[in-house]
């Protein structure tokens, strides 16, 4: 085995430094620099494993109750690392983030390696989608899609062994849900393709299906479990507010054009963008030039149909477009494979596209200079609050409130709409029950009704609002004022 290891290094070795480098430089930062959990996924993400550690439950929880938007394998390691891990939960469930997207590195490196069987190829492209603003920005934060990444592409590389694509199609399915299945999905796809042009290969087909259904099965044993002991609350939550509506609705707020995905491609790669739309061709080229094989055309395309699938998508977020990067990038890359038989021609261009798009993000201060969060006035009042309030009734700004009037009419809301405020992170920080309230009628009937402790956070242009009696004035905070409740 050391041997083994040993030869795959000396084969490896510049994406093995370049993956060092990359995550020694953002450890560094992470580590020095680092910043509050910012609203709103982080914020919730961290307090929902927190709460599932603390109360020994394995059902992710919000402010105490079942929160059924998504599976629990994510929240549950990130509450596990801040709640076991002695250092600032800041740096060390980051740091986790930052590992996990350089193994995805690396499954991206051996995906490129097995499709298009051309190292320095796998090498680049890794650069490419490493320095993408939306990879560098899900390295460094909290988040469930470097999961989903790695239960994609571990699936595909590990396939057709039971074992192994099992745990991947778990790490998928346990972080995202029925997204989890895609790499199942699209390899059933290709294989019935596969057995329409070639009727002996039947059974393959047969062979594969006899392993993906007991699979599915084993998947689908949670989510049994799930609906007899939520029953329809589950279903709405899980499947058609997070799911079906994504799909058919632009739901809060998250609106965009047909071509949002397209325009998102332009705006981080400029007119370069075009040159995927040229490797696509080439890859078909090389298809129909029998310069591949149909198992490397699976490979080389697999995320493909997911691009796709998001351009029919209602909802419009921008990170949705994470798991398609590296197809992106190595369409991006792949007309350089018409010139790999000039090998030094081939190499010194590979090399310079890598230098130019390390520099460039370099420059534009996507590697040390970008934050995503900083200690504001919320994270303020939250630590103040922690310290003097036994729990807090949020009145939701105005801007914030005119807008879920407007998507309550348009029924662009859902069910979990209203739990999180504008400021979930006010529920990590402060370790308090918190009330959001959308409407002034509500919140002056609850003011009278709130335990003596309780603390009120009123925006100034909402000054109707501040309490006649029973509660003192405790600090403001920006344009935040706090009152507590004797």
């Amino acid at each position: 085995m050391k041997d083994s290891i040993v030869r795959t290094s000396k084969s490896h070795w510049i994406f093995l430094i370049l993956i060092f480098l990359y995550t020694a430089v953002l450890s560094y930062k992470l580590i020095t620099y680092h910043k509050p959990f910012y609203d709103w996924d982080e914020s919730i993400y961290v307090e929902v494993g927190k709460e599932m550690i603390v109360q020994h439950s394995p059902t992710p929880l919000w402010q105490g109750k079942a929160w059924l938007e998504k599976p629990p394998l994510a929240p549950l390691i990130y509450g596990f690392i801040i709640q076991y891990v002695p250092a600032k939960p800041e740096i060390t469930t980051r740091l986790l983030s930052l590992f996990l997207s350089a193994l995805a590195l690396g499954m991206v490196y051996l995906w490129v390696l097995r499709g298009t069987k051309n190292k320095y190829l796998a090498i680049t492209t890794g650069v490419l989608i490493a320095c993408n603003p939306t990879f560098l920005q899900r390295a460094q934060t909290v988040n469930t899609d470097v999961f989903l990444l790695i239960g994609w592409l571990g699936y595909l590389l590990t396939f057709p062994r039971f074992g192994l694509s099992l745990l991947f199609l778990f790490i998928g399915v346990f972080s995202k849900s029925l997204l989890g299945f895609y790499p199942l999905f699209v390899i059933a796809l290709y294989d019935m393709f596969r057995y329409v042009l070639e009727r002996k290969y039947k059974a393959v087909l047969f062979q594969h299906m006899r392993m993906m259904i007991p699979q599915i099965a084993v998947m689908m044993i949670w989510y049994v479990i799930m609906v007899l002991f939520y029953g329809n609350e589950f279903v709405q939550v899980h499947f058609i507010d997070h799911m079906l509506r994504r799909v058919t609705s632009s739901i809060e707020s998250h609106f965009g054009k047909r071509t949002y995905y397209f325009d998102l491609v332009f705006i981080q790669y400029g007119y370069y963008s075009f040159i995927a739309l040229a490797g696509l061709l080439t890859v078909l080229y090389h298809r129909l030039k029998k310069k591949i094989t149909d198992d490397q055309l699976l490979f080389i395309l697999f995320l493909f149909p997911w691009f796709l699938f998001l351009n029919l998508t209602k909802t419009k977020i921008s990170w949705y477009i994470y798991p398609a990067i590296p197809q992106i990038a190595l369409l991006m890359l792949y007309p350089l494979s018409l010139i790999q038989k000039y090998k030094r021609i081939f190499v010194l261009v590979i090399l310079g596209v890598a230098i130019v798009v390390i520099y460039n993000t370099y420059k534009a201060g996507n590697f040390l200079g970008s934050y995503y969060s900083e200690y504001d006035e919320t994270y303020n009042l939250s630590q103040y609050a922690k310290k003097n309030c036994s729990a807090i009734a949020v009145l939701i700004d105005k801007d914030g409130r005119q807008t879920y009037e407007v998507l309550s009419g348009l029924n662009l809301t859902i069910s979990t709409s209203a739990i999180y405020g504008n400021h979930p992170s006010l529920v990590y920080y402060s370790a308090l029950p918190v009330d959001y309230v959308y409407n002034k009628n509500t919140f002056a009937q609850k003011i009278s009704r709130y335990q003596a402790g309780t603390c009120l956070a009123i925006e100034d242009y909402d000054r109707d609002m501040y309490p006649q009696k029973d509660y003192v004035q405790m600090k403001s905070f920006d344009t935040w004022k706090v009152y507590r409740k004797n």
